[in-house]
């Protein structure tokens, strides 16, 4: 285990954040640079003295819920009445769909499921600037920090701004294969190639 780390019977209450601006995961902050990024994102939506975030106009949530999973799919419907209950307008997706969201801007997107759920939510979200939480319902949860007990507290944690995001690097590439008719196919990374 990394030096301090709890094993996941021993949390209490979350303390990270997991979400994603670019390439970043959302996690509570410890030093200065996460700080910055947390002030970046509250500044570009428009946080108030409080520092809780307030969303420029869209109040637009994304779940992303792995596509086999029952217990995913009721985590959706747990986060939907929350996020419906607290004003926003809510748009699900399965991890294995083309897109998230159609073209309206994001405040968040939700991942729920394992690792790849959240790796999926990365790929569906990449470029949109949206921090992205994940919740995990895998056996590993290397990249999913938030267990379902805590959903709620994590959700009420996000709209009033108390997270911060970890810049993560991605890797983005375009496979261009010879010949007439052949279109370029584009993938993202992160975590993986």
């Amino acid at each position: 285990p990394r030096p301090g780390a709890r094993r996941r019977h021993e949390r209490e209450a979350p303390t990270r954040r997991r979400g994603r601006r670019g390439g970043a995961r959302a996690r509570r902050a410890r030093n200065a640079p996460a700080a910055d990024a947390t002030r970046r994102l509250s500044q570009r939506r428009g946080a108030g003295e409080d520092g809780a975030v307030r969303p420029s106009g869209s109040r637009h949530v994304a779940l992303v819920v792995h596509p086999e999973r029952s217990a995913a799919r009721d985590l959706a419907d747990r986060a939907a009445s929350w996020w419906e209950a607290a004003g926003y307008t809510v748009s699900r997706a399965r991890a294995d769909e083309a897109s998230v969201g159609g073209e309206k801007p994001l405040d968040f997107a939700i991942s729920l499921g394992g690792d790849g759920t959240m790796l999926r939510t990365v790929q569906l979200t990449f470029g949109r600037l949206v921090p992205v939480l994940g919740v995990n319902l895998g056996t590993l949860g290397y990249l999913t920090e938030v267990e379902p007990p805590f959903l709620e507290t994590a959700f009420e944690r996000l709209v009033s701004g108390d997270f911060a995001l970890e810049e993560r690097m991605m890797l983005e590439v375009t496979l261009r294969r010879a010949g007439p008719g052949a279109d370029p196919q584009r993938y993202v990374g992160l975590n993986e190639a």
